[in-house]
């Protein structure tokens, strides 16, 4: 960071989930802060594509995939662009595509590149950084001294049940099969690990950088402006009828008794945890 005395003063704000839990709208509200640059592209996937080469090869095509619907003026829904709209995500994209052979050095220039003598604050949203290993974090703080996490979290047996239904009529909750398998696979699972999330973040950042929030409790000034505080942002109201990003699945059937039931028992140790460390924070309508 010491070749970047552009971003040195200024503060990071690293988002890291949870999936389906409010992330989308979070972006756009501190997008509306004229003081707050955030990324264009919402979800970098820089981290958990170091960590994870899974994580490198999807994340690698699908930024390629991206790029070329932006060079042609194609919003990846198959919808056109304005010219100027696709350029700016032209460069985004490529600059993204460039961490992958130029690693930090890459990243960071994404920001300097962007943040004006205006942002005082500048960051990204990406859900799947919930999953990072201590040592990715770490490596984090190396870079960005200065950084600011925030982590929402929804009730677990609803973010699964929401994160199944953002995959589309081909895989979602309405059977108790198809809710089982949810339960025991590692892409959906991990994600839901709240209690594996926050303890691994607090092994490497001091409490004062660390603001959890609930989904369910989010969409309000009370919390906006609570979290406001903490990133040391003006409050302004947010638009809370607008949730970013929802799934069509959020009007589908609800859950049964037996998918409750049965994630409720997977996820016995997030719910215990979460209950000790949020006591009477936990939004009323959790089940466990």
């Amino acid at each position: 960071m010491r070749k970047y005395p552009e971003l040195c003063d200024r503060v990071f704000v690293l988002g890291v989930g949870a999936q389906r839990s409010g992330t989308s709208w979070l972006h756009t509200y501190l997008a509306s802060h004229t003081c707050v640059y955030m990324s264009e592209i919402k979800e970098l996937h820089y981290f958990n594509a170091l960590w994870n080469e899974k994580h490198r090869r999807y994340a690698y095509d699908q930024f390629a995939l991206a790029l070329r619907q932006l060079e042609q003026g194609i919003h990846r829904s198959g919808s056109a662009l304005p010219s100027e709209v696709a350029a700016q995500g032209v460069r985004a994209m490529r600059d993204r595509l460039a961490m992958f052979e130029h690693g930090d050095q890459a990243y960071i220039d994404f920001f300097s590149r962007r943040v004006t003598p205006d942002h005082t604050h500048f960051g990204e949203i990406t859900p799947a950084y919930s999953m990072l290993p201590v040592e990715s974090l770490r490596h984090i703080r190396s870079l960005f001294p200065n950084i600011l996490i925030v982590f929402l979290m929804r009730d677990p047996v609803q973010r699964i049940h929401s994160a199944l239904n953002m995959r589309g009529p081909t895989v979602t909750a309405t059977t108790n099969e198809k809710f089982r398998w949810a339960l025991s696979e590692p892409s959906i699972l991990e994600r839901t690990r709240y209690d594996l999330t926050i303890t691994n973040l607090r092994k490497v950042f001091p409490g004062e950088r660390l603001f959890f929030g609930f989904y369910e409790t989010l969409f309000c000034d009370a919390s906006i402006r609570s979290m406001c505080e903490f990133l040391g942002l003006p409050f302004k109201p947010g638009d809370y009828k607008q949730h970013v990003n929802a799934s069509a699945g959020q009007q589908r059937g609800s859950l049964s008794a037996e998918q409750i039931k049965a994630g409720m028992s997977a996820l016995a140790e997030t719910y215990a945890f979460c209950r000790r460390e949020f006591g009477a924070a936990i939004p009323a309508n959790w089940y466990g």
